[in-house]
């Protein structure tokens, strides 16, 4: 028997990411229906536990480097400045590495192939472990695996510096991605927060402030002035101008 899971799944930066996971969640045996939300980040599945568990699923999505918590389990993160994050990080190190090799190159130009080369694969790291995490996990047709061999191939024909620069580049196409991406959840997570969750019920004992998800239809919902409306629905008594704006 099949039990719906639903995992919460962060550090997707770009919608190619939503079809790698789900392609390796899809190869697990005893998993169906897998639909990811790449702005939710929500991956919704069928899973049945005679064949495997939550945790494989969970194991396999790891392995392809994002995080997987339960939904409601992990707080919304605050918004963290583009240096503060992994991929900033990760291309200001990439940068100073190409300014580095661009100097020494200058300096001493017998060694400029081998100092553009250490710092394109040392930029190249951890693109390379992502591409064979994901080779691992099934998808081995990925963007990071694309520009290793490219990387790879360029310090092969003694294209180093070029190679160096498709490694800064990538990381800075990656990172603006993540920043594009991170501001469309904020910008949805606060049309989210415009929802009431609360609602005046009104019944025959009196008016009474339940949960806005309790309610069912049929429900008579007293909207006091400046407020919000919890739910689909006619009005029975009294007159009102209302803002019907989608957003």
């Amino acid at each position: 028997m099949s039990n719906r899971l639903i995992l919460q799944v962060e550090g997707m930066d770009c919608p190619s990411c939503t079809n790698k996971i789900e392609g390796a969640v899809c190869a697990i045996p005893g998993v169906e229906n897998v639909t990811l939300n790449y702005t939710s980040q929500r991956l919704n599945l069928d899973l049945d536990e005679s064949a495997t568990d939550a945790a494989a699923v969970t194991r396999v999505v790891e392995k392809l480097g994002y995080k997987v918590t339960k939904p409601g389990e992990k707080p919304e993160a605050a918004y963290t400045p583009w240096w503060q994050t992994g991929k900033g990080r990760l291309v200001l190190v990439a940068g100073a590495l190409l300014v580095l090799a661009g100097t020494l190159s200058f300096v001493m130009p017998a060694y400029a192939f081998y100092v553009f080369s250490a710092a394109a694969l040392v930029a190249l790291f951890p693109l390379a472990r992502k591409a064979l995490m994901s080779a691992i996990a099934g998808q081995p047709f990925t963007i990071e695996t694309l520009v290793t061999i490219a990387v790879i191939g360029a310090i092969i024909i003694d294209e180093a510096a070029e190679a160096a620069v498709v490694v800064f580049l990538f990381l800075i196409g990656e990172m603006l991605e993540m920043l594009a991406a991170a501001k469309a959840r904020r910008s949805v997570q606060a049309l989210a927060d415009l929802v009431p969750k609360t609602a005046f019920l009104v019944s025959s004992s009196g008016v009474t402030e339940v949960a806005a998800d309790t309610l069912a239809v049929g429900d008579l919902v007293e909207i006091r002035p400046g407020g919000r409306i919890p739910a689909d629905g006619a009005i029975t008594q009294g007159e009102t101008s209302i803002d019907e704006s989608a957003v």
